[in-house]
């Protein structure tokens, strides 16, 4: 399978800024269980999380967490073994950390360089999405989007992920155009048919989902 990823600034900095600062939960210590993480997952999440989704993720927690590592994740660790702490509303110590308060740059490194390491996916940088591509039935096609230094392109998709990261930077947006020469900003359009779920229970900054220039 090909995968074309459009990238939105210049060689995943974007993506390694650092803002996500917490770590994660994974059942790693021996005095742990599946069902104590599930269950603190169901309390904590007051009747919003889906029990299903909840223990496959909590199930896959440490073998996510052992393939992290193998990828070179540089996770803080004791004695040799990935460190765990105790936090929010967890009843064990389950919360691993990379750098200390910048695990999601650390997890973020990791994953770049095994991206660049895969020949079936091609990165294109300075991608600036502007809208999806839908055909007659309503489904995704691919998405359009502007390179300064190529022009307008297509990409044609049988699936299209929109990976906005934790600011859920999904609204659509007024395009900025500067001459010469023209850029866009990006358009993550949920016209495509992208799908909402929970978007109260997602933290999303005021920017966010506000348009780039104010609506009378």
């Amino acid at each position: 399978m090909r995968c074309d990823a459009g990238l939105q600034g210049d060689a995943f900095q974007t993506a390694i800024r650092g803002n996500a600062q917490g770590g994660i939960a994974s059942v790693l210590a021996i005095e742990d269980s599946f069902e104590s993480h599930v269950e603190d997952t169901l309390k904590t999440g007051c009747g919003l999380c889906d029990r299903e989704v909840v223990e496959r993720v909590v199930r896959q927690g440490p073998e996510t967490d052992s393939q992290m590592d193998q990828w070179g994740t540089e996770f803080d660790r004791v004695d040799g073994k990935i460190d765990i702490t105790r936090e929010g509303g967890h009843s064990h110590p389950r919360i691993a950390h990379a750098h200390g308060d910048s695990t999601g740059r650390g997890l973020a490194e990791a994953l770049i360089r095994k991206v660049k390491q895969q020949n079936n996916i091609n990165i294109i940088e300075n991608f600036f999405s502007i809208d999806l591509l839908t055909g007659p039935d309503g489904g995704c096609l691919g998405i359009i989007g502007y390179r300064p230094r190529a022009g307008y392109e297509i990409i044609w998709a049988a699936a299209t992920i929109l990976a906005t990261g934790v600011r859920a930077d999904f609204t659509v947006r007024q395009p900025i155009l500067k001459s010469p020469p023209p850029t866009v900003t990006r358009c993550l359009s949920c016209r495509g048919g992208t799908a909402g779920y929970g978007i109260y229970a997602v933290f999303i900054r005021r920017r966010c989902i506000s348009p780039v220039h104010p609506v009378p």
